[in-house]
């Protein structure tokens, strides 16, 4: 999923994190052909929209079985100068500048916890009730954004919670080398070999 208009959040310009589990994804399963139970489902983006499938799978375990983001903007602790989720009125406040407070309230960051929390089997359980979901990232080594740097954090934070069960590729292209063909394929068969394991 793109998601440069919106990052795939519920921001002053628009409900679009409300819009993609109330609308989006029950059009699409009433719509197509397609499976509509965790085991058969998975959330995948592209720069803002790596960001949004980040959180979506963070923040709703229990609907995605694999996730895939592709040179994610998933920065911390803040956007790089150069980005535009500094202007984009999501992370805006009344006054029109970027909401840092903002932007660590809807980041990943502040998903980790209540995910870990959901994931991580409780005491004398080998089990927890919502498995981990699986997370494949990539992005290229010149990008921009400084996009590996961002990336390498994501994963580093996510093998905490779930080692084993984040692979991380990189590639020498710029911003949108996540949307080169090898590195789609293999987020492909990585979210569809991981959503038949559970």
């Amino acid at each position: 999923m793109p998601g440069s208009r919106s990052w795939w959040v519920d921001g002053h310009n628009e409900a679009a994190r409300s819009a993609f589990f109330n609308d989006l994804l029950p059009h699409i399963e009433t719509t197509y052909h397609v499976g509509t139970t965790r085991p058969l489902r998975g959330v995948a983006g592209l720069s803002a929209g790596g960001y949004g499938a980040v959180n979506f799978a963070l923040e709703r375990p229990d609907m995605f079985a694999a996730a895939a983001a592709l040179s994610p903007a998933s920065y911390v602790p803040v956007p790089p100068s150069n980005s535009s989720a500094n202007r984009h009125p999501a992370f805006l406040n009344e006054q029109g500048q970027f909401d840092r407070a903002l932007w660590e309230q809807l980041n990943y960051t502040a998903h980790l916890e209540p995910y870990r929390l959901q994931v991580t089997p409780r005491p004398n359980a080998e089990h927890s009730d919502t498995p981990p979901v699986p997370l494949y990232i990539s992005a290229g080594r010149s990008d921009v954004y400084d996009a590996e740097f961002h990336a390498r954090q994501l994963r580093q934070a996510m093998e905490r919670i779930q080692p084993g069960q984040v692979r991380l590729d990189l590639s020498l292209g710029p911003h949108l080398a996540g949307m080169a063909g090898h590195l789609t394929r293999r987020a492909q068969l990585y979210v569809s070999a991981r959503r038949r394991i559970r």
